[in-house]
């Protein structure tokens, strides 16, 4: 690992074998279960935890509190072709985000949502060292919107077709976290349940998050200078 204590900018596969590594001789502690998965920043990357949490099939939750020790920089290839959509809510710290469907390079920052599906694109995540990252993440299968609600043909066009076409989906949509979603976002960060009763609490929580940014996002698209969404026809 010493050759890895000077460096100030780490790819993200490098971080991955540093990770893996200190899990494995237990200098960083990790544990898997059926109801979660947890996860210790091993010291030489810096210090805070991560843990990722299946609800019912097609949702997924996950919450992160690190801060790096270096600039991390995480290159993804490709997404893969059938991929979930992400809503991610900046607590604090941030993140540049450099997608190969963008214009231009996104600041992901504090007190902001992302929904996103970018299929078959290519991305590169940076994160800046000495910062402290919250970030509480959902994965949400198209298929399960479709199967919570039968009005998809109101929501607006980009978005509809992401989840009746999600192979196809151009998504990239941002909103300011409203002071409903933060009380939400503290709830789900401190729920004091375990076991069945912590599944059944967060993932009404989580319905509850999607609910409320879909309505935003319906209020916002009545007014189109506050409408954020990339698709291949429509780009800011």
């Amino acid at each position: 690992h010493s050759q890895f204590k000077m460096t100030q900018v780490l790819t993200g596969t490098e971080v991955k074998e540093i990770m893996e590594a200190c899990w494995e001789d237990g200098t960083a502690y990790s544990s898997s279960s059926e109801t979660e998965r947890y996860f210790e920043m091993p010291s030489l990357l810096g210090q805070g935890h991560w843990r990722e949490i299946p609800l019912r099939p097609g949702l997924g939750l996950s919450m992160l509190d690190v801060e790096k020790r270096q600039i991390h920089r995480n290159q993804i290839p490709q997404h893969p072709h059938q991929m979930p959509l992400s809503l991610c809510y900046y607590l604090s710290g941030g993140c540049k985000v450099n997608n190969d469907s963008f214009r231009l390079p996104s600041e992901e920052k504090n007190g902001h949502s992302y929904l996103y599906c970018l299929p078959g694109t290519s991305e590169i995540e940076e994160y800046q060292p000495e910062q402290r990252l919250r970030k509480i993440r959902l994965s949400i299968e198209p298929q399960l919107i479709q199967g919570l609600c039968d009005r998809i043909h109101e929501l607006p066009r980009p978005l509809r077709q992401t989840i009746e076409q999600p192979s196809n989906a151009q998504l990239y949509y941002s909103t300011p976290i409203t002071p409903t979603q933060h009380q939400i976002l503290q709830q789900i960060w401190q729920c004091p349940y375990r076991g069945l009763t912590q599944q059944i609490y967060l993932e009404a929580k989580v319905l509850e998050l999607l609910a409320l940014e879909l309505d935003q996002i319906l209020n916002q698209t009545e007014q189109p200078r506050a409408v954020a969404v990339r698709d291949l026809e429509q780009l800011y």
